[in-house]
């Protein structure tokens, strides 16, 4: 193109005449927010390319914009979960669980008892024991300060056992005419009969025959002895429990000798602390046991041996 001012050959995209200086076209301002370098912005009338004009612009609801169908995200792939047991499969599982368990012992008992390592054992059925407490037998009050001189009423004469009691015991026996015969007490075949004084003395005499069952459970006297001391020192009430060596370790009562085993323990009440002496003595005759079990305050043990139970044992006889 020529200049229109001095007729010099210019560029056609020149914007002035670089002979005279004289601009060639109208002077436009013009502000561009483009980097240098970079392409000119399309116009408004410019058309996208058409690989641009097809994807998706997406707002931030979600919808497409231009008309295109909307595209969600592509989730990230899930980690794979593990299977969950269903209920009856974990109740199987233990029921097979506990069944190998019940197996396994039911086995090794089979085998330590046909080894005869595990022996069967017949427990030790309990005896009805004579009661030292603060009441005495038979709902009896004991004397919290009883007689402590040799001044115990002696006996002035002895009666015999009733016929039921010595019908139950198959024994014969005398006791003090001013004592209490209690009524025979049995269970599982064991008898037992209390002897007492009226009085408030604290004495109490006893007397056993157990049943061949009940037999069976003791080796010796001196076992069926122990079970009967060791049974008193857990009565309630009982503290202070000792084992003492018996003045005499074997009586004869009945033409049989009598083992004995001694103790004394010590019954608080509201009038004090008393100590008493407690007296095993046991036999075995026609195959079952016989057990005598007597005790009084310790300071008046001896009087009443010799008053009251040396006389009951000299009159005793078995009936079968």
């Amino acid at each position: 193109m020529k200049c229109p001012r001095c007729n010099a050959e210019v560029a056609d995209s020149a914007t002035l005449c670089q002979h005279c200086g004289s601009p060639l076209r109208p002077v436009t301002t013009a502000f561009s927010y483009l980097p240098a370098g970079a392409p000119p912005w399309p116009s408004s009338g410019a058309q996208l390319p058409a690989s641009l004009a097809t994807l998706p612009r997406l707002d931030v609801s979600g919808a497409a914009q231009n008309g295109a169908t909307p595209v969600s995200p592509t989730p990230a792939a899930p980690v794979e979960a593990r299977p969950r047991r269903s209920a009856r499969s974990i109740l199987a599982a233990t029921a097979i669980l506990i069944l190998a368990v019940v197996l396994g012992v039911g086995l090794t008992l089979g085998s330590l008892y046909t080894s005869g390592q595990l022996a069967a054992q017949t427990p030790v059925k309990p005896v009805t024991l004579p009661k030292a407490t603060a009441t005495g037998p038979a709902g009896t009050a004991v004397s919290p300060t009883p007689t402590t001189t040799s001044d115990l009423p002696s006996p002035s004469s002895f009666q015999s056992i009733s016929k039921t009691g010595s019908a139950d015991l198959q024994a014969s026996l005398q006791f003090p005419s001013d004592w209490q015969e209690d009524a025979p007490q049995t269970a599982n075949g064991t008898t037992q009969i209390h002897f007492h004084p009226l009085q408030q003395l604290g004495i109490d005499f006893g007397i056993l025959r157990l049943s061949s069952a009940d037999s069976a459970n003791f080796a010796s006297p001196d076992a069926l002895n122990q079970f009967q001391l060791t049974s008193i020192q857990n009565s309630q009430g009982v503290s202070n429990f000792q084992i003492i060596t018996p003045v005499t370790p074997q009586r004869t009562i009945g033409g049989q000798a009598w083992p004995e085993q001694d103790a004394t323990f010590d019954i608080t009440t509201s009038g004090g602390t008393l100590q008493y002496h407690v007296t095993s003595i046991a036999t075995r005759h026609n195959n079952v046991y016989y057990n005598i079990v007597f005790y009084t305050p310790s300071l008046v043990y001896n009087e009443a041996l010799q008053k009251y139970f040396q006389p009951i044992f000299d009159s005793f006889k078995f009936t079968s």
